[in-house]
């Protein structure tokens, strides 16, 4: 997932927007756009740093897939992508043209023609269709008409011809299913297929990590913007995905017994996060969870004689704080926070052993006493107000303050890292996760620095007066804000949602964040000897300007292309049937009705059947043509008209020439021509194959030919096809 708010759609699919957030999601966007890689195009957000992103269309890598499996890709830009869409998109084509020339061979083998009309023209539609779609529709035609245009010459009337309709209907299937096939292929090899994510390896060349821990303190400042932002960013997303962080953040409220009339709760919260959501290329069955509760707890302050003050004691003993709430009655309301010093003390090592023990301790207390507020509250922990009876401001303005003595909350947060069946509970013991393929960088550095202490805990100070969802409500034209609107749980709520997002990002920070700083005086502990290892970069970046195309569809469909198409071109030109009169056999009918049946050798059958001339060349070719030309002197040669005189008169279709008469037109009952008697035509009848003698004087090779005669069969009572032995002269 790249950084930014379109982009978290591509995880998410679908937005909650909360109208409410509208102007602060603008603000935290702008404040941050720097540091945000969009999608959706808009000119006034920035693009990431140049470079971000390795791209090398001659080097794969692996892809993690959200199934947790690995596939070989290779990065491109999405523009580049686009034109891989069209090659392979024309390569299915092309296998797709191939798979059918080969079913039409099996069809023309097998398809049982047994000297029946309807059958041979059914084989003559679908042989010379040109694509499945059209031969389709032409067996639709023909299965409409066996059930329901067929007549008997019996009185019966009207009947079904029921093996026409077999046949057509098994012709309607495989041009169907090629159909199918064609379609299906789409989405088996498409743009989605080939496209197996719209992200790529980060480049190294950006990476920068500062070392936080050595830091001279006149330099922390320039980090804390750059650790804003990242916080910022988080709370931007939350504003505009509620209602999807509602499946993966749980938070719920369990009531407890009441303390001296006072309320008291339990706020038991988790989530989990894998290692491909954060963006690691080699980890993606990383699992981290977090499980955690906060108690409300009203201990943490202590009234003293002073009204304006209270004695501020957190959650442990021996640290204190005494801080006026008069002085902050209109300030924004904030949240406080102080991690258990026996754990985590300024300037000392993690107690890591009693972190794995007893989880990490910590303890939020809300600054919202005494606050002016111009709604009422009656019931929530933090925010239940008074009327302001010392307020000297009309009643319709600040009528009511928070109540003094507001709960603090004790929690306490438990992290766990789980690959396959090991399980560790502090981010320091990594390393002991067997089979975790993570660089030392992130494991050893980035990590400990992160999650050591949990990101709720820094993002409560990092976001400042921001850390609490009722923050939203200050208005500071006033110096008040709508009380009645506020909750704890909903503050809570969105403080740890925050937090979910923003461990999300941690690995993709490095280089989409970190990545601006100006390193002028700050240590990149990612180098060595400044140069960054490539193996550092084992980070997954998304964006809509970047895509990785699976190297094994870019390899495979080629070649079942070449390979198809080799059959194809075998099929035509090396393995070719041996050519039998007997015209019996698959292979004989494959050679017959493959030359046969083509429209072409239809058309010059018949010419030769008519003009009773054998005068075309390329007899067995899919283009025969009339090679001879005669010149006559007549303008008109059967209504022939226009063109040169060549064109006029180099032999005309379907004409029988009879002495110096031309016979014209064709009609079903016979041949109609100028002042002659009318000629019955002979009955057309399904072409064979012939062998020939040789023409060539002592050859004893033999040739083939095409030829459509008919005879009548006396027994049978109608015509039929006979072979006979002619000279082949072209």
């Amino acid at each position: 997932m790249t950084l930014g708010i379109p982009a978290l759609a591509q995880n998410n699919k679908k937005l909650d927007i909360n109208p409410e957030a509208a102007i602060i999601t603008f603000l935290l966007c702008h404040l941050t756009s720097e540091h945000i890689v969009l999608t959706s195009g808009m000119d006034f957000y920035d693009r990431p740093v140049t470079g971000t992103f390795a791209l090398n269309r001659y080097r794969w890598f692996d892809l993690p897939k959200s199934d947790n499996t690995i596939v070989k890709v290779i990065a491109v830009t999405s523009d580049e992508a686009s034109y891989w869409i069209v090659a392979y998109t024309i390569i299915v084509a092309l296998i797709f043209a191939g798979i059918t020339r080969l079913v039409v061979d099996l069809v023309l083998a097998f398809f049982p023609v047994e000297n029946s009309g309807n059958r041979i023209i059914m084989l003559v539609a679908f042989y010379n269709a040109n694509n499945p779609t059209t031969a389709a529709i032409l067996m639709l035609h023909y299965c409409r008409r066996a059930l329901f245009n067929i007549r008997s010459i019996q009185p019966t009337g009207r009947m079904v011809d029921w093996p026409t309709f077999r046949c057509a209907f098994m012709l309607l299937a495989i041009a169907g299913s090629l159909i199918g096939a064609s379609l299906g292929a789409q989405f088996l090899v498409s743009g989605r297929q080939l496209i197996e994510r719209h992200a790529t390896r980060a480049n190294a060349a950006v990476l920068f990590y500062p070392d936080f821990r050595n830091t001279e303190r006149n330099l922390l400042d320039e980090l804390k913007p750059i650790r804003g932002s990242a916080g910022f960013q988080a709370l931007g997303r939350y504003e505009t995905s509620r209602r999807n962080l509602k499946n993966r953040v749980h938070v719920n409220r369990e009531d407890l017994p009441a303390d001296n009339g006072r309320p008291m709760a339990q706020y038991n919260y988790s989530y989990e996060i894998t290692g491909y959501e954060m963006g690691l290329q080699d980890a993606p069955e990383l699992k981290y969870n977090v499980n955690g509760f906060c108690k409300t707890d009203y201990s943490i302050y202590s009234r003293t004689d002073d009204m304006e003050s209270w004695n501020y004691w957190p959650s442990w003993p021996g640290y204190e704080n005494e801080f006026s709430t008069k002085s902050e009655e209109e300030m924004p309301p904030y949240l406080g926070l102080n991690n258990n010093p026996d754990q985590a003390r300024v300037g000392s090592p993690l107690n890591v052993s009693s972190i794995k023990e007893n989880g990490f301790m910590f303890g939020l207390t809300p600054h919202t006493s005494f606050r002016f507020s111009t709604s009422e509250n009656l019931h929530d922990p933090w925010y239940s107000t008074e009327l302001d009876l010392d307020s000297n401001k009309p009643k319709y303005e600040r009528k009511w303050r928070v109540k003094r003595g507001r709960p603090g909350l004790r929690c306490v947060q438990h992290d766990t890292y789980t690959l396959r069946e090991q399980t560790v509970y502090h981010v320091d013991d990594l390393k002991n996760l067997r089979g975790l393929k993570l660089s030392k960088l992130l494991r050893d550095e980035v990590f400990p620095f992160e999650f050591g202490i949990p990101p709720i805990s820094q993002l409560t100070l990092n976001l400042g007066l921001n850390n609490l969802a009722s923050s939203l409500y200050y208005y500071p034209p006033s110096k008040s804000f709508t009380a009645g609107k506020a909750s704890l749980e909903e503050d809570l709520t969105k403080l740890i949602s925050v937090t979910f997002l923003y461990s999300r990002e941690v690995a993709r920070n490095l280089f989409l964040v970190y990545s601006t700083l100006d390193p002028k005086g700050l240590q990149n502990i990612a180098a060595v000897n400044g140069v960054v290892p490539d193996e550092n970069a084992d980070v997954i970046l998304e964006s809509s300007e970047v895509a990785a195309l699976s190297v094994k569809v870019l390899v495979v469909t080629p070649i079942v292309c070449v390979v198809i198409w080799i059959l194809v071109v075998m099929r035509l030109h090396i393995v070719q049937p041996q050519a039998r009169t007997d015209n019996l056999g698959p292979l004989a009918r494959l050679n017959l009705h493959t030359i046969g049946l083509q429209a072409t050798q239809l058309y010059r059958c018949l010419d030769e059947l008519l003009n009773g001339q054998m005068r075309w060349s390329g007899r067995l070719s899919p283009t025969p043509f009339i090679k001879e030309v005669k010149v006559v002197d007549e303008d008109r040669a059967c209504g022939i008209t226009g063109g040169t005189r060549e064109d006029r008169n180099q032999g005309a279709p379907f004409i029988k020439n009879v002495g110096e008469d031309r016979i014209c037109s064709v009609t079903g009952e016979g041949i109609e021509d100028e002042g002659q008697n009318d000629v019955t035509a002979k009955p057309f009848a399904l072409p064979k194959l012939v062998r020939m003698e040789s023409d060539i004087v002592g050859s004893n090779k033999s040739q083939y030919d095409l030829m459509m005669t008919t005879e009548m069969n006396p027994n049978a009572g109608r015509p039929e096809s006979s072979v006979g032995w002619r000279n082949v002269k072209n």
